[in-house]
């Protein structure tokens, strides 16, 4: 058989000759399709007697659905096993062609059966790796029990791959249960897949493979060179088969190594020689077309050519429909967000990925629309015919992109953003600087926007500047908060560029200057202090919400915003960003504003303001006073890190008493840090209607205070150590802790009635021993 070879790796050239593609489907070297064409192991076969035409990897019976310029490998895997009476276990196994191909481990297996055990073998070793059951009861008991949900065991059972493997043997025992009709004895279907499968009964009764399961059915597959162990080994014994000559070689976990175009490329194929490019034009033409129907085109996208900063920025428009590729197309793009980094697309027929929500990203050095499909990305919303589609501009990094002469952020006041998906980076892509909105891609795209001119924005006296603006509140100047713990708000002047709010003066800085500004010194504030300025903090804010003559939400609340006078009094200040609203209301819909590491998730995905907005940002504050920590900090390794994500997931794991700081740990008990730790974590839930409310947050606060001050005073009198070790009990009874306050003190509005009593009680104890 004669293949691609050479002492180095083929140009595009070379290969003129080969097929491009097979049906529609684009054949990318290493693979090819005949003599002269593919690396060795990497052969496809096509056949071009059925309709449509078919794919096969190598001589086998493996169908290939797609493949990537990276190299990656969209295949079918799909299997049926007659059960035959008497035989208690049955056989499957698959070796990739060469040892070339890797099933990656975010592909699992499916199996659709009744009374089976499924085992699932390491390829080489033989080493069991996952196992599951499925079994099946009487139908209607099946059908309350699936549900059209995921598979759980009863009819369908999932194993997954603990890592990429390059191969699989799996076998399936027929247990001695007797199964009910219409089950006994059907047939099992097998399938790999990378997306959700939502189970049927009607898959699982059906003997052959049926549309619900070919579309579920394809795994995508990694390509791996594998006559060498590494790179280096690659690179030093077998130069004349090292395919990576003109691009980054990268090791490969099981052994062998990959290509993958540089940082200062951002397409091509790494296989191929010269073949890696760098093709972003910051510079279009002046007679471009802007619209297609009712879609704007912004560059740098466009329609015809010189109009779009890239090939792969180039749409299509048919009948007043914007097309990713040119008709027939599966994708028509409904509006370009250039602010987010988004592609908003309709899915336009129903193809092999019609039941599945998922979006595009981009992978090994390429960044092509739709390369690789990933199911899953947090904090993105989609349903079966719409989605939304992340995309950069090339893959270099913001550092690496501005001193390239092709920067794509051409516009001032705009700024240069990464894009990633967990831990892979997709390259980088421009916004607009805070204050200013337009296209970041042209010269002069990014205008000044006039907050005065939105509604809802400014709920008083609004000064617009460059970049920015100002708003003094109605009423604050005239009606100011008489709380001991609110700062008192003199007045506001509007005469000065840059209008500014007159509040009293406070002698001992700011909590955040306390906590943060010299962390290898022991703080000022001693646990004491602490639970003092928290307890007083959340009073205030409680006054806000439910005292105050008209209901105010601080919307920016945070530990800079809290002042401490010279006996650390708490003055809670900065109302530049507040919103009064009438007694009958409970939220407001406005413009969305506050500091991250404290904006309550929920408003900033809604926009809708509530007291609960507030309850969230104390929950972070509350965070920082136990762990000594910014809401962004940096980990051992040097990496930033998100505080309230690490306090939680601490929390799950047990393990909150790593990240406390060192001198809370040796004032307080660990019941009072755990106490803490609850009441922040109930604070910090991505729902508002499960959080509570500021006045329930003040008691709580109150009741550990007032345990505090009986125990020390217990102390004093008998001489005893109060401070105690927290048991495993406590440990293991954190959680019902949780799920008891959620129903207790922290009760939702549907158990008020339940809770009224003992709050009422509380408020009267606690108020009367800590007045404000």
């Amino acid at each position: 058989m004669l293949v691609a070879s050479g002492a180095h790796p083929p140009s595009a050239a070379s290969l003129a000759h080969c097929p491009k593609t097979c049906g529609d489907v684009s054949i990318w070297y290493p693979f090819g399709v005949g003599p002269g064409c593919f690396r060795q192991g990497f052969e496809v076969t096509c056949n071009r007697t059925t309709k449509p035409w078919k794919r096969f990897l190598g001589n086998t019976t493996t169908q290939v659905i797609a493949i990537y310029p990276s190299g990656t490998v969209l295949a079918s895997f799909v299997y049926t096993i007659p059960m035959a009476p008497g035989v208690g276990t049955y056989n499957l196994s698959w070796q990739s062609p060469g040892r070339n191909l890797n099933i990656e481990s975010y592909n699992y297996f499916a199996f659709l059966g009744c009374g089976i055990g499924v085992y699932l073998f390491h390829p080489d070793t033989g080493d069991l790796v996952g196992h599951c059951t499925s079994k099946c009861s009487s139908m209607a008991a099946m059908l309350i029990a699936t549900g059209g949900g995921s598979c759980n065991g009863m009819g369908c059972c999932t194993v997954t791959f603990p890592v990429p493997f390059r191969g699989f043997r799996v076998t399936i025992i027929k247990s001695n249960d007797t199964v009910p009709q219409p089950f006994s004895d059907i047939t099992v279907k097998a399938f790999l897949s990378f997306r959700p499968y939502y189970f049927s009964i009607m898959d699982l009764l059906s003997n052959t493979i049926n549309a619900s399961i070919v579309r579920a059915s394809s795994a995508y597959l990694s390509t791996v060179i594998a006559d060498e162990t590494n790179c280096k080994r690659a690179q030093l014994d077998n130069r004349t088969q090292y395919a990576c000559s003109n691009s980054n070689c990268m090791d490969v976990e099981n052994g062998g190594y990959s290509c993958a175009c540089s940082g200062n490329f951002d397409g091509g194929n790494p296989y191929l020689l010269d073949d890696c490019k760098q093709e972003y034009n910051p510079t279009p033409k002046t007679n471009c077309s802007r619209s297609c129907g009712s879609t704007y085109i912004p560059f740098p996208f466009g329609l015809e050519p010189g109009c779009f900063g890239k090939r792969r920025f180039q749409l299509y428009c048919a009948s007043n429909r914007t097309l990713i590729a040119r008709p027939p197309a599966k994708y028509e793009v409904t509006n370009i967000s250039l602010d987010e980094g988004l592609l908003y697309v309709n899915r336009l027929s129903e193809s092999e990925d019609a039941n599945t929500n998922y979006l595009s990203i981009y992978y090994g050095g390429s960044d092509y629309f739709g390369q690789q499909l990933i199911y899953g990305l947090e904090n993105s919303s989609l349903s079966e015919e719409y989605g939304a589609w992340s995309w950069s501009v090339t893959n270099l990094t913001c550092e690496s992109a501005k001193h390239n002469s092709t920067y794509a952020c051409l516009s001032t006041n705009s700024e240069c953003l990464g894009v990633t998906h967990g831990t892979i980076y997709i390259g980088y892509r421009c916004k607009c600087s805070p204050g200013f909105e337009g296209n970041p891609y042209v010269q002069n795209g990014c205008t000044d926007i006039d907050e005065c001119l939105v509604p809802n924005y400014c709920n008083g006296i609004c000064y617009n500047f460059q970049g920015s603006y100002s708003c003094c509140p109605h009423g604050m100047s005239f009606d100011p908060i008489i709380h001991r713990n609110v700062v008192k708000l003199f007045g506001c002047c509007l005469e000065s560029e840059v209008p500014l709010l007159v509040y009293e003066f406070i002698s001992n800085g700011t909590l955040h200057d306390l906590l943060h500004g010299n962390w290898s010194a022991k703080c000022l504030l001693t646990w004491e202090d602490r639970i003092k300025i928290a307890l007083e903090a959340a009073g205030a804010l409680a006054y806000l919400h439910s005292s105050a003559a008209m209901p105010i939400f601080h919307r920016d609340v945070k530990s800079t915003n809290i002042l401490l006078d010279n006996t650390f009094t708490t003055k809670v200040s900065d109302f530049g960003a507040s919103r009064s609203i009438s007694i009958d209301q409970t939220h407001v819909v406005t413009a969305v504003q506050g500091t991250f590491g404290y904006l309550d998730p929920e408003y900033y995905y809604t926009g809708q303001l509530t007291e609960k907005s507030d309850v969230y940002s104390f929950g972070v504050i509350l965070v920082e006073i136990l762990t000594r920590k910014k809401t962004v900090f940096l980990n051992c390794l040097g990496e930033k890190q998100n505080l309230c994500h690490c306090f939680l997931q601490a929390l799950r794991d047990n393990t909150i008493m790593d990240m406390v700081d060192s001198q809370v740990a040796d004032e307080a008990s660990q019941s009072e840090i755990y106490e803490i730790a609850l009441v922040a974590e109930m604070c910090l839930r991505s729902k508002g209607e499960k959080r509570p409310k500021m006045k329930e947050v003040e008691l709580r606060l109150q009741l550990l205070r007032a345990e505090m001050s009986k125990a020390y005073k217990e102390e004093l009198k008998g001489g005893r150590e109060i401070k105690q070790s927290l048991s495993s009990e406590y440990k293991s009874t954190y959680l019902a802790m949780s799920k008891r306050a959620e129903i207790g003190l922290f009760a939702n509005s549907s158990a008020q009635a339940v809770s009224r009593c003992y709050t009422m009680e509380q408020e009267m104890m606690y108020s009367a021993e800590f007045p404000r």
